[in-house]
């Protein structure tokens, strides 16, 4: 199976989805496939992932979910240990146009994967909800691989700037979904 990317266990993935091919080899036979009846029997049995639009693929559409030009945005609930005045998170990407990020591979998977220093955009970020001062739902759009949660806690200067230095404050996440992933 070939997915455009993916999430961390207690990121939830809404809008539409997540893209997936699922690639057959050796097939010795070609046989006629009910995509729709496939797709509504996968759905009844499965209780925590459910597949849309499932249908015969092609090469063009693998290559495109594995292009790494796509963006993807985020609904974060974060926390910040000082008060955050209104309009100062909108403020900052208008300052930040294209912020570009320096990301060392992240504490929490560095046993997974190499130490590796990787460029990245924040391309905007937006306050959506104040639930007080110092909670806040964000929305950011982000490149493709950028680690959102070491943007917003700093991974301990991992991940430089991130949105506790923009912000002259210690950040923390409480929740991340992905809301949209834009081709």
């Amino acid at each position: 199976m070939n997915a455009g990317g993916r999430e961390d266990r207690n990121v939830r993935m809404l809008g539409g989805g997540r893209n997936f091919i699922y690639e057959i080899f050796n097939v010795k036979k070609k046989f006629g496939i009910n995509y729709e009846k496939l797709n509504e029997q996968f759905n009844l049995e499965s209780p925590m992932v459910k597949i849309k639009n499932l249908k015969l693929s092609n090469k063009s559409e693998y290559n495109k979910i594995k292009q790494e030009e796509k963006s993807k945005k985020y609904l974060a609930v974060i926390y910040t240990n000082k008060k955050i005045e209104k309009n100062l998170i909108n403020n900052l990407i208008k300052e930040n146009t294209n912020l570009e990020i320096d990301q060392l591979t992240p504490i929490r998977v560095l046993h997974q994967r190499s130490l590796k220093q990787r460029k990245k955009q924040i391309i905007s970020l937006k306050e959506i909800e104040r639930i007080n001062d110092h909670f806040l739902i964000i929305e950011i759009i982000s490149s493709a691989g950028t680690y959102i949660k070491e943007f917003i806690n700093g991974d301990f200067g991992r991940t430089f700037p991130n949105l506790g230095s923009l912000l002259n404050c210690e950040c923390d996440i409480l929740q991340l979904d992905v809301k949209d992933i834009i081709f």
